[in-house]
């Protein structure tokens, strides 16, 4: 769970990859390139209400899928980092249980763009109180992609 989704490294790991967005990944031994993938109903999006219609961006890169943050109606649970610790709770006691020795590895993904969040957590912290950047304009000479607004 460690790595970034779609570059496994499964020589490395004695159990398959689980992903939260529905995707147990095993990867052969022998040959990386060669994988089974198990599906399951996960987190398919963290968004609410996901855009339909994604075009792609410069590059080829997979266009937005929602806006920048949400307030989401979904339990913790529902969402990736969510369902991840949930996973992780379950392996975790299997492997006490077990009392061998192992190496557990667990990886999360927020804070990260999209801030997405059940209610609970966006009214932890008053928007009022949280202070904006200190300037209004970048200093001359700042490169381009510095104020870039990961669009």
């Amino acid at each position: 769970m460690i790595e970034h989704h779609g570059f496994e490294d499964g020589p490395f790991w004695t159990e398959p990859r689980w992903f939260p967005s529905g995707q147990i990944v095993k990867v052969d031994e022998q040959d990386w390139t060669k994988r089974s993938i198990t599906s399951f109903d996960g987190a398919k999006s963290e968004f609410a209400n996901p855009l339909q219609d994604v075009t792609k961006r410069k590059g080829g890169k997979a266009g937005k899928k929602g806006p920048a943050y949400e307030v989401s109606p979904k339990a913790e649970d529902e969402l990736p980092d969510g369902a991840g610790a949930a996973e992780a709770v379950k392996r975790l006691a299997a492997l006490k249980a077990a009392g061998k020795p192992f190496f557990f590895g667990v990886g999360l993904v927020k804070p990260h763009l999209p801030f997405v969040a059940p209610k609970k957590f966006w009214d932890m912290n008053d928007p009022k109180k949280i202070p904006g950047p200190s300037f209004e304009t970048y200093p001359q000479g700042t490169p381009e992609f510095v104020g870039h607004t990961n669009g």
